[in-house]
């Protein structure tokens, strides 16, 4: 079932693999909204997002033993028992099985849920935000790449990484995104009303360092009594930054003034880092949000996968570079230990 929601809106989750699904769950939903508001002319409704993945994993659809048999020349059915984890053969064969079987569910959830539902915000004059990571069986990097823009999330707590936000920063550089995008200064009852725009300022800088350039409260309620103060909030979620907060009219204007000025300046021309970091085939692919790799501290890297190596990356005197001319330095293979003849090649080639 589908979490978090009221009584009323629990209900089974979407088949995430079959695009025609997601068209009857979009047309239900926001194409509603979507359809009511261009009816009346308006055209404030300018993009829908989809949140990070907390649900479960799926591993079957409609017709999915055709669409593997097209992929990858053989019938899956006679291995079926793999999924029980029985194994066949021997160990190494039946992970070479199950890997090509994971493989095609990503590539499945990449195209049929989060590219489609780019292709339907689209249609209805929207652009899409996605949240590309949580715990999905999808290749986090490919379905940022479908986003129009990419979106992480950080919280408002003093960690070393404050919350989730490397795969939505490199799936958007190595895709080409100009927008990177941030459920911003999120907490849990931690902050609750002592929070204010000096209190928040920092943990901002410190995510526009990494890499976000837009701000995306979290959480702006609606008041429907602005006359009463503080206001309401979201139960326990989030930083309260609303209308009815005392500090709204002095502090908070300056500090918008300055989230919008930064973040405008951060959008221009290419970022820049030191190293591509290829993370391997291994299907399916989650980004980590520390640095675990060999990178020392006081360089910046971005993650790639075989998608972008093979088809967005050349070499220009001596650097690796994206159509949008970022630049890299050098290439560090993190994951070497299982690679598809296609992606050696263009190493080899690089």
């Amino acid at each position: 079932f589908n979490v978090p929601a009221t009584v009323e809106g629990e209900g089974l989750e979407c088949d995430k693999l079959d695009p025609v699904a997601l068209q009857y769950h979009f047309e239900q939903y926001v194409g509603k909204l979507a359809k009511k508001v261009r009816a009346k002319g308006y055209s404030s409704l300018k993009v829908t997002e989809i949140d990070s993945y907390e649900m479960g994993g799926q591993n079957w659809t409609k017709d999915v033993n055709e669409t593997f048999k097209q992929e990858f020349n053989y019938d899956f059915i006679p291995w079926l028992p793999l999924m029980t984890g029985r194994v066949i053969e021997s160990p190494e064969h039946s992970g070479a099985i199950l890997q090509e079987f994971r493989q095609h569910l990503s590539d499945l959830m990449v195209e049929n849920y989060f590219g489609e539902f780019t292709r339907l915000a689209n249609k209805y004059g929207m652009e899409s935000y996605i949240e590309p990571y949580g715990w999905g069986p999808f290749d986090e990097l490919r379905a940022g790449g479908k986003a129009d823009r990419t979106m992480g999330e950080f919280w408002v707590r003093d960690e070393e990484y404050p919350g989730r936000v490397v795969a939505a920063i490199s799936s958007g550089r190595i895709y080409g995104k100009k927008i990177i995008s941030a459920e911003s200064f999120t907490s849990i009852r931690t902050v609750n009303w002592r929070g204010h725009p000096y209190f928040y300022k920092h943990y901002g800088d410190k995510l526009w360092a990494r890499g976000i350039n837009e701000t995306m409260f979290h959480r702006f309620a609606h008041q429907p009594n602005t006359h009463v103060k503080p206001g309401m909030t979201m139960d326990s979620i989030g930083s309260h930054i609303d209308r009815t907060q005392t500090w709204w009219e002095n502090g908070g204007v300056a500090w918008f003034k300055y989230l919008a000025r930064g973040s405008y300046l951060l959008q221009q021309g290419v970022p820049d880092s030191d190293f591509l970091i290829h993370l391997g085939d291994v299907s399916p692919q989650a980004v980590g949000n520390r640095n675990n790799t060999e990178v020392p501290d006081g360089f910046n890297y971005d993650y790639v996968n075989s998608e972008v190596l093979i088809d967005r990356i050349n070499v220009v005197d001596g650097w690796l570079v994206l159509p949008e001319g970022t630049r890299y330095r050098a290439l560090q293979l993190y994951n070497p230990h299982y690679l598809r003849l296609k992606t050696l090649k263009r190493i080899r080639e690089l």
